[in-house]
């Protein structure tokens, strides 16, 4: 122990307070924080201090508590990573079900600074803290503000409790884990970050995590600011009879043995319940066929957390949300070719298009699309993978988040929208030969942290001009008249086209997927 840390130690005996975790490897004196009366030394870099601390706890299937210890955790490291659905890029070097933790980017003597909360995406099943990209050191640095990274539980663990669980009736326990993070940021770091400027961000399930929390009682007051990156509005949260029919076929799976009672199965191996969850999320399109394409697994609306569906309230009745859109600034992006990253590897021809797109519009959307001269789709053996790419990026995101903005701003408030024109491509593509030359999914990330060269320096410099006065700089308000053909949708980088999107179309003539589920 060095003899800093024995200090502290000394300090904390004669206050009563508990032993100091300050021993970690690369700790430094100039990271010390206090976190549930706990002093906490985390690792210093460049003038930049990063410190995971645990922020609650849960027994599997039970709700998140806040924690008084930081007994066991590895300050200056990155945490582990909540059990993922599947092997992928963005996860930890570890899991482990103790993974309710936030990694703080802050800068030395961090006193008052406005705060970025982030929460990753990965379709409510996978992600964590330790995906590439998200580093908060240069955001902090450059910028003087604190960056945190928020885990929260995922999957099965986080979404759909047995049947016998008490949170059975109300699954949302990854929505409750948030809201339990963000709390104890603010009750933990109110030296360090001022409460009153905190803009809370996420990248595409993550921005929809944070649409759900618009309409999640008690959480007024908790974030000022909102960037939602990539956010799938098309998609909305699960009607109870969806998120009833996955809880059924997850626990009569035979990888759980016939188990039913809550004790036995929350003594389940975790390979067991992980088993019979992928199992299921594999072959959802088939069975739960009303499910969204890449994120079967996702929150319940009509329940005590989310009592309505957010998107349907954003949509139709914005003025009525838990947060009100006159007071809390919004920043809506997406990229140039979102959709890519969930088309099939290989040439898709006219006659597998149909049953694809019939997964996102319903039938009728289908025939709508198919027909549409904008799209133009010729039924011959030419790759359709171009049409499909256009299609997803229009309907579940483009087109989706403009007429988003409009309800926002309609409702009084102040909204920004973005396309990524220009990307930095992201690890995770790399399984995605078609988003070669592409911006998809996700290669916005690696940017909006400082990685990337000019554009991303350019992207860093709006976004922390929004962090900190919620109005990005040069960037006009987009307005409830701008309609969804571009006008008002700001270019960044690239060729700076910004692609027009039909009126009257989508939500119209082809219903967003939310509607067709609500």
């Amino acid at each position: 122990m060095s003899s800093w840390c024995r200090i502290l130690t000394v300090v904390a005996t004669v206050l009563h307070l508990q032993e100091p975790a300050c021993g970690a490897p690369g700790a430094s004196p100039a990271c010390v924080l206090t976190w549930s009366g706990q002093i906490i030394a985390g690792k210093l870099e460049d003038g930049v201090c990063k410190t995971t601390v645990r922020y609650g706890s849960a027994k599997r299937w039970e709700d998140s508590v806040a924690v008084t210890s930081q007994s066991g955790i590895h300050a200056t490291e990155l945490p582990p990573s909540c059990p993922q659905i599947t092997a992928n890029p963005t996860q930890g070097q570890s899991s482990s079900e103790d993974c309710l933790m936030a990694t703080i980017y802050a800068p030395v003597g961090a006193r008052q600074l406005p705060a970025l909360i982030w929460l990753h995406g990965g379709s409510y099943s996978i992600g964590s803290a330790s995906a590439p990209g998200l580093d908060g050191s240069e955001l902090a640095k450059k910028g003087k503000i604190v960056v945190i990274f928020l885990q929260y539980r995922l999957n099965v663990l986080g979404l759909i409790p047995p049947q016998s669980a008490p949170s059975a009736s109300d699954p949302n326990l990854q929505v409750r884990d948030v809201i339990l993070g963000l709390k104890e940021i603010r009750k933990n770091l109110g030296w360090q970050v001022d409460t009153s400027k905190v803009t809370l961000g996420g990248q595409s399930t993550g921005a929809s995590l944070i649409r759900g929390l618009l309409v999640a009682p008690g959480t007024q007051g908790l974030f000022q600011r909102m960037i939602l990156q990539s956010d799938p509005f098309a998609y909305g949260m699960a009607p109870m009879a969806e998120t009833n029919n996955f809880r059924g076929r997850i626990f009569s799976h035979p990888a759980l043995g016939g188990v039913t009672g809550f004790a036995d199965l929350q003594a389940a191996s975790l390979e067991n319940v992980m088993s019979a969850a992928r199992a299921v999320f594999s072959e959802a399109r088939v069975q739960v066929p009303d499910a969204p394409i890449g994120q079967p697994f996702r929150p319940t609306y009509d329940t005590p957390t989310i009592p309505k569906e957010p998107t349907a309230e954003i949509f139709n009745n914005a003025g009525g949300l838990s947060v009100s859109p006159a007071n809390v600034p919004l920043l809506i992006t997406s990229t140039a070719d979102d959709g890519a990253a969930s088309v099939p590897p290989n040439l898709l021809s006219y006659l597998f298009l149909e049953p694809l797109l019939k997964r996102l519009l319903g039938d009728s959307g289908t025939q709508v699309v198919l027909t549409w001269s904008a799209y133009n789709i010729t039924n011959d053996s030419a790759d359709k993978r171009p049409d499909v790419a256009k299609i997803i990026t229009d309907a579940a995101f483009r087109c989706s988040a403009r007429e988003a903005a409009r309800k926002w701003a309609a409702a009084g408030g102040r909204v920004y929208v973005g396309e990524f024109r220009e990307g930095v491509h992201y690890p995770f593509n790399d399984q995605c030969s078609f988003c070669t030359g592409k911006v998809c999914h996700m290669d916005d990330i690696l940017p909006t942290f400082g990685q990337g060269g000019a554009f991303a320096t350019m992207i860093t410099d709006t976004w922390l001009t929004f962090i900190k006065n919620g109005e990005p700089d040069g960037w006009a308000p987009f307005a409830s008249s701008n309609g969804v053909d571009g006008a008002g949708v700001k270019a960044l980088g690239g060729d700076g086209v910004v692609p027009a999107c039909q009126a009257d179309f989508w939500g119209n003539a082809v219903k967003w997927h939310w509607q067709l589920t609500a």
